[in-house]
């Protein structure tokens, strides 16, 4: 709570909790808590059976010493010790106890002043004092113990004690929604102002507590400090909250307080008040004149004398005499006190209307015949008939006559003409002339000689300046008919701004709608297209897996194939040089065996050739042997020729057996030769294998290492390759990956964009409607408007009466309509309007006390309050343990339609309450359970009276559905307690103010904040929403009342005059009149419209010892 409430409230908490004999806590105080000792305090043994009690025993030493500032709302280095719970849980320290081991507990080394900080500290600003031996010997012990208990809200009996003299803060205010009444509380008072004239209406009583003896005289309203008030909405019934209680006071109707006994069949026309209130006169029977005893109603006497309709009636400024005008002709002078008659004068015309003049030694008449008389009182029972003046200018008749005041040397003068004139009786001639504007019926004269007034047949009542003759106002018609067809007219003007509002929301909603239309044609594009590259992905990816398997099997195969090329190669290495080595020994045994075989060849063919050589001979020999043999046988005889045969034959077998010799020779080399042939062939086979071998072996080396090499460039191709393909494969899986993801996201997107359309779609189809309801609620208010227009119209009839007040505050009227009206006699200002007497009002009087006397068409005379009065209708609540509230009602606030009362408050730092009752009997309607943590502070439904707002200690603002009690929305943001709440008329949008030094403005629909307006220097007292607008009125603990706007604007207007910490502000609906209050006990009242100060009300001073109650309690 803010500051200056505990000031205001320590000494009441103080009792609550049982803190002794403690003064309040006061937060400047710094001065060091006398008798503390220096160094550590001992801790007493404490030794019993029984468990301490945490909440008897040692949660009163924690309340005394600790909790100012480590309670649930003021949690200083986050350590709570209002509960076990919390105390085991500790702050930013860690935990405060150990259950069991009190040795090891912070708590106890802290507050025994073994370590520092020390608890409480030296020099607090609360006063706080060090805990005694045994208070530490008693937490000890409760420690060591176990350190359990509970916390429960059951609590002992209220003792109610006398307030301290002059503890008289306004806690809260209240104005009516037609700004006629503020209201405030001062302490346990309440007081009621009438605001256009600061005047007070009255002061509360309960009448309980008169009979009770708590109280010795009227004014006093609860036992407690009233801590909320709340007017209904037609500011008939005010809500104050106290203690546990609720109380419902209801502005009664004015009625009569007594009527007059009728004169059967004869309307009364006219009545006369006495200066001092004492009497009333009126048209009798018979044309007497009846005097009646103003404070009980009762006749006093009859007058008889005049022989026609009384018409005019006046006493006489020293209250003794009483003159009377008839349709005779005739004025009468009468003695009040006996009704003896004192003289009479015959006129020309009927009387219509009488006043006296020059200090009451004139009398004054006008009638029918246009011209307005003047007359010496007459003497006796003298007939008089001398004339002193006549007043001539009239066109019509005189219907009206009253005298200035206080020389009674003018005289003011209505007429069928439509003429309000201002006479100067010494001369006679007309000082002043105000056109009226239709047949003037009445016209009076303030007794301060400052206001004059006319009525007539045109509807209207005109108040003048006396001094000038300028119009000040015009009067017309019923204020509430007239008031509510303003209201309903803001009401249209609001229906106008909805439905732009909606229709720019359709607009908006229909933009959105092809955007998100669009969005979803993009995001199924965006499908289709991450769907086809999700394909090709896929193809990619299998082709590149299909790849690298290849190309890792290649270079499997590769491998394979370098290890066997690489072995062969190695073998190759080492077979080629043995197998050239062998190549060479076979070469070389060849070439040997060649050589050998060459010269067995050499030696066969010289053989051979030898052999050949003598067979040719020997071939030869034998032709030679056959030549000689022909030649022989040709000549046997021939001896030459036989012996030539002989030696032929002979030479011939000589050389044939030389050839055959020589052949055998050539065949036994033959012989030798076939061996050397063999081994030559064998050699060179060897060695041509060899050589085949070796080259074998060379090629086979040099085809293992073109193997090798081919191997392993493959190798190292295929190794490039299944590397490029891992990374292609991976890339590929990658890019897959990627275009999943992209698919994944495409059909999010595109889910989303579908949603978001289906919303889009649901949103228009829903602003359509909104602008069809909304269009419809704008017809509606038209027509409505239309109709009050045409029903305020109707109000304005025909007035025939209008009197001043005897305090020159009030200018009453009444006419044709059936209603007395009340004014500003200053500037005009409507007052109030009730119901008069049942036919139309002929005559209006006022008497010394202010009660208002008016005369009818139908024979009745009433006397009224020409105030409202105030009586106490029911109490919610019991105000003690009975009592369905827990504790002191901090907020109030009716539905719009005034059937429920929300009602905010809770035990601090234990629970905070909301409950909804109904008005008509009290009863319970709902409560919203769990509804704060903490107490409620502020309240505010809808304009709708669909929802209802909440903010509490626990630094939350919460919204919940006021039929059901469901909760809607929660809004967090504030840093310490959210102090005010109040609605836009929309009902869009919240504004809160709190502690922090902060209002925040809220998004109802969104559930978000949208703007947080600080740079206050203190708490932010109240806030409430003014007008359709988005203006705010809000009231702060540094004197300031100002107008902020939401969107930052932190001082649209500024309301001057605050000195002292403000607590609470109101406004009208309209925001035309504004009120404030707080710790000087003024009430402030500023015009809302231009920032002008109305009047400051000063609280009443004492007047003597005030029985002012309010009360305290212990938990227990």
């Amino acid at each position: 709570m803010m500051k200056a409430r505990l000031l205001n409230l320590g000494c009441m908490l103080a009792i609550l909790l049982n803190a002794g004999g403690q003064a309040c806590a006061n937060e400047e105080q710094t001065k060091e808590p006398p008798g503390e000792a220096a160094g550590p305090i001992p801790i007493a043994e404490m030794k019993r059976d029984r468990p301490v009690d945490f909440m008897t025993e040692a949660l009163p030493i924690f309340n005394k010493n600790c909790l100012a500032c480590h309670s649930a709302t003021e949690a200083k280095g986050d350590l709570v010790l209002e509960t076990p719970a919390t105390i085991i849980k500790g702050g930013g320290e860690g935990p405060a106890v150990v259950p069991g081991k009190s040795g090891g507990s912070l708590l106890l080394k802290l507050a025994s002043r073994q370590m520092k900080p020390f608890m409480p500290p030296r020099n607090n600003k609360v006063n706080a004092s060090a805990l005694t031996p045994d208070e530490l010997g008693l937490i000890k012990l409760w420690v060591d113990q176990g350190a359990t208990g509970a916390v429960t809200v059951a609590l002992g009996p209220v003792r109610w004690q006398p307030l301290p003299a002059g503890f008289n803060p306004i806690n809260a205010v209240a104005v009516t929604a037609d700004g006629q009444y503020a209201a405030c509380g001062r302490a346990n008072q309440v007081f009621i102002y009438h605001v256009p004239s600061g005047s007070l209406v009255t002061r509360l009583t309960d009448p309980e507590l008169l009979k009770s003896g708590l109280v010795d005289k009227p004014g006093v309203a609860d036992r407690d400090v009233i801590q909320s008030l709340a007017f209904s909405p037609d500011g008939t019934l005010l809500a104050s909250g106290g203690y546990r209680v609720v109380k419902l006071w209801r502005r009664q109707p004015v009625v009569p307080k007594f009527y007059l006994s009728p004169v059967a069949g004869s309307p009364v026309a006219v009545v006369a008040a006495s200066p001092n209130g004492k009497w009333l006169a009126t048209p009798g029977a018979e044309h007497q004149i009846r005097i009646w005893d103003a404070a009980n109603g009762k006749l006093s006497k009859e007058l008889s004398g005049h022989t026609g309709t009384v018409t005019a009636l006046l006493f006489s400024p020293d209250n003794d005499k009483l003159y009377s005008g008839s349709a005779d002709k005739t004025l009468r002078l009468w003695r009040v006190s006996d009704g003896a008659s004192l003289g009479r004068i015959e006129t020309p015309s009927e009387i219509k209307a009488v006043t006296w003049a020059a200090e009451g030694k004139q009398l004054v008449a006008g009638g029918a015949d246009q011209v307005i008389r003047t007359w010496s009182l007459p003497e006796g029972t003298n007939t008089q008939t001398n004339v002193l003046m006549e007043l001539k200018g009239h066109s019509g008749p005189i219907t009206s006559l009253d005298t200035l005041l206080p020389a009674g040397r003018q005289i003011l003068s209505g007429s069928a003409d439509g003429s309000v004139r201002l006479w100067n009786i010494d001369t006679g001639q007309p000082a002043r002339q105000m056109d009226h504007g239709g047949p003037v019926t009445t016209v009076a004269a303030r007794k301060d000689g400052k206001r004059l007034a006319s009525a007539g047949l045109n509807n209207a009542v005109k108040l003048w300046n006396a001094e000038n003759g300028q119009l000040v106002a015009e009067l017309k018609g019923d204020r509430y008919a007239q008031e509510w067809a303003a209201e309903l007219e803001r009401g249209l003007a609001f229906a106008k701004n909805e439905v732009a509002y909606q229709k720019s929301a359709l607009e908006k909603a229909q933009k959105q709608q092809q955007t998100e239309s669009e969005a979803v044609a993009k995001a199924t594009e965006a499908k289709t297209a991450a769907e086809k590259a999700l394909a090709e992905k896929y193809e990619a990816s299998a082709k590149a897996t299909e790849a690298k398997a290849a190309a890792d099997k290649a270079w499997g195969e590769a491998i394979s194939e370098l290890t066997k090329a690489t072995a062969a190669k190695a073998l190759a290495e080492k077979e080629a040089p043995a197998a050239g080595a062998e190549a060479k020994a076979a070469e070389d045994t060849a070439v040997q065996v060649k050589s050998a075989f060459e010269k067995a060849a050499q030696a066969k063919a010289g053989a051979y050739q030898t052999a050949l050589d003598l067979a040719a001979q020997a071939q030869k020999s034998a032709e030679k042997v056959t030549e000689a043999k022909t030649a022989a046988q040709k000549e046997p005889a021939n001896k030459a020729l036989a012996d030539a045969l002989a030696a032929a034959e002979k030479a011939a077998t000589a050389k044939a057996s030389e050839a055959e010799a020589a052949i055998d020779k050539a065949a036994a080399s033959k012989l030798t030769l076939g061996p050397a042939a063999l081994a030559k062939a064998d050699a060179e086979q060897h060695a041509q294998e060899a050589a085949v071998k070796a080259k074998a072996a060379h090629e086979a080396k040099a085809a293992a290492e073109k193997a090798f090499t081919d191997a392993t460039n493959w190798q190292k191709e295929a190794e490039t390759k299944a590397k490029a393909t891992e990374k292609q494969a991976t890339e590929a899986s990658q890019a897959l990956k990627k275009a999943e993801t992209e698919k994944s996201r495409a059909d999010e997107t595109l889910d989303f964009a579908v949603r978001a359309a289906r919303k889009a779609d649901e949103l228009v189809t829903a602003s359509k409607t909104a602008v069809e309801s909304a269009s419809a609620e704008q017809q509606k208010a038209e027509a409505v408007l239309a109709t009050a227009t045409k029903t305020a119209a109707a109000t304005e009839m025909p007035v025939r009466a209008v009197a001043f007040s005897p305090d020159h505050q009030l200018l009453a009227s009444a006419g044709d309509d059936k209603l007395i009206h009340t004014w500003s006699a200053e500037n005009g200002q409507a007052y109030d309007v009730f119901k008069g007497p049942a036919a139309a009002a002929l005559a209006l009087a006022f008497l010394a006390d202010g009660s208002l006397v008016s005369s009818a068409a139908d024979q009745q005379t009433g006397v009224w309050h020409a105030t409202a009065q105030w009586t106490l209708e029911r109490a919610i609540g019991t105000g003690d343990d009975a009592s369905p509230l827990a504790d002191r009602v901090l907020a109030l606030d009716f539905s719009t339609d005034g059937r429920w009362l929300a009602t905010g408050g809770g035990i601090p730092s234990r629970s905070g309450e909301l409950k909804v009752w109904q008005v008509a009997d009290g009863a319970l309607v709902r409560e919203f359970k769990e509804a704060h943590s903490d107490t409620v502070f502020g309240l505010d439904f809808t304009a709708d009276g669909k929802y209802l707002a909440s903010c509490a200690a626990d630094k939350f603002i919460k919204v919940f559905d006021a039929a059901s009690g469901n909760l809607i929305k929660t809004f967090e943001g504030h840093t310490h307690h959210v102090l005010g709440v109040s609605w836009k008329r929309d009902g869009r949008t919240l504004a809160s103010c709190g502690a922090d030094k902060a209002v925040k403005i809220w998004d109802f629909i969104a559930g978000e904040q949208r703007k947080t307006l600080d740079g206050f220097n203190q708490a932010v007292t109240s806030i409430h929403f003014a007008g359709i607008g988005n203006e705010a009125l809000i009231t702060t603990g540094d004197s300031l009342v100002r107008f902020i706007r939401e969107d930052g604007n932190l001082n649209v207007r500024n309301f001057a005059g605050g000195t002292d910490y403000l607590q609470c502000g109101a406004v009208t609906p309209e925001g035309r009149i504004v009120i404030a209050g707080g710790q000087d006990s003024v009430l402030r009242v500023w015009n809302g419209t231009n920032g002008e100060r109305i009047g400051f009300i000063d609280p009443p001073k004492a007047d003597g010892p005030a029985r002012l109650l309010t009360g305290g309690r212990e938990a227990r």
